[in-house]
């Protein structure tokens, strides 16, 4: 079945416009001999799209509109030229051999930086922590008045809730 795929997915296209090499189409042909279905594919193919258009009489295409077909596609064609023109210059203005050390100087003085300021960052936690701590054993040792006697003046319960 799956090749009788590839012979269809041929008979929708080159054979029925005999645009087959020789060996490719007696290849079908054979096959066409041997499989009735796609035999009758073929059959099916033909008359319902080579037949009606056999008298159909060929008009000519004016030749402005031909005109107006090849300007547009010189103009992509110009288009995307112009544009891998523009990809191509800027490309070889650019040494690579140069651009390298440069980038991986700008990346390695990005993350230097980037790792002294979280450090910094961390330091300035650190002792934010520890000045509000002291400034809150400071006001409790100060405010009960029984620091003297190795008592904190808080319960228990606060230093381990």
């Amino acid at each position: 079945m799956d090749n009788c795929k590839k012979f269809r997915d041929l008979i929708l296209t080159d054979y029925i416009d005999a645009q087959l090499d020789i060996a490719i189409k007696t290849q079908v042909e054979e096959h066409l001999h041997e499989c009735a279905s796609c035999k009758a594919f073929a059959q099916e193919v033909k008359t319902s799209l080579v037949v009606p258009f056999e008298k159909v009489t060929r008009q000519e295409v004016p030749v402005y509109l031909w005109q107006e077909i090849e300007e547009k596609i010189q103009q992509q064609q110009n288009l995307s030229k112009s544009l891998w023109d523009l990809i191509q210059g800027w490309m070889e203005g650019i040494t690579f051999p140069k651009l390298v050390p440069a980038v991986c100087s700008l990346a390695m003085l990005v993350f230097i930086g980037s790792a002294i300021f979280f450090n910094q960052q961390i330091k300035q936690a650190q002792n934010r922590e520890q000045g509000s701590y002291l400034a809150y054993v400071l006001t409790s040792e100060g405010s009960t008045g029984q620091a003297s006697n190795g008592d904190l003046g808080t319960p228990i319960e606060k230093y381990f809730l």
